[in-house]
């Protein structure tokens, strides 16, 4: 698609009405256009291999997706914070609402989490957060002379010391 005019240009047509929609659904307001054209840009710049087998809409969801997160990010919030904002967008249209108990356990595991994290290192635990939280790639955390494998390898190794402070010790 990226050396086929005709292709971008029929791509942009099907799909630039639905992701200004999408964007907007996800909370974007008066950035949607420029949010759904940077995720079309970066779908025609770099497509993905499989992009005839997988549906287009379902990746363009995640690059607007980034784009929020990463406008959320400019002015100093978290990629939880933007899937918190999401949930409150949506929560008033589901059907049932998590029940006391599911949210008291929830509660009890989000808190076993947050002491595992504090007893690992603390460059492990900054990657961890990054990763994960803030939803960084292994290509943005890499810094020079690292490649993203290498940030992919930590990450795997953070999360084993982290499973492992979860896990009861057996005796």
């Amino acid at each position: 698609m990226r050396d086929d005019p005709r292709a971008r240009e029929a791509f942009v047509v099907e799909h630039r009405a639905w992701a200004i929609r999408y964007a907007r659904r996800r909370g974007a307001g008066s950035d949607a256009e420029d949010i759904a054209h940077a995720a079309l840009l970066k779908v025609i710049e770099r497509p993905p291999d499989a992009l005839d087998e997988l549906h287009p809409r379902a990746i363009l969801s995640v690059k607007i997706r980034d784009q929020l997160v990463k406008r959320w990010r400019e002015q100093g919030r978290t990629a939880h914070a933007f899937d918190e904002h999401v949930l409150e967008r949506v929560a008033p249209g589901l059907e049932s609402k998590p029940g006391a108990s599911t949210l008291v356990w929830l509660r009890q595991l989000l808190s076993k989490l947050s002491s595992a994290l504090e007893r690992l290192p603390s460059g492990d635990r900054k990657l961890l957060r990054q990763r994960y939280l803030d939803e960084e790639r292994a290509v943005d955390l890499a810094s020079e002379g690292q490649s993203a494998a290498a940030v992919r390898g930590r990450v795997f190794r953070a999360l084993g010391l982290l499973r492992d402070e979860l896990t009861p010790m057996k005796s």
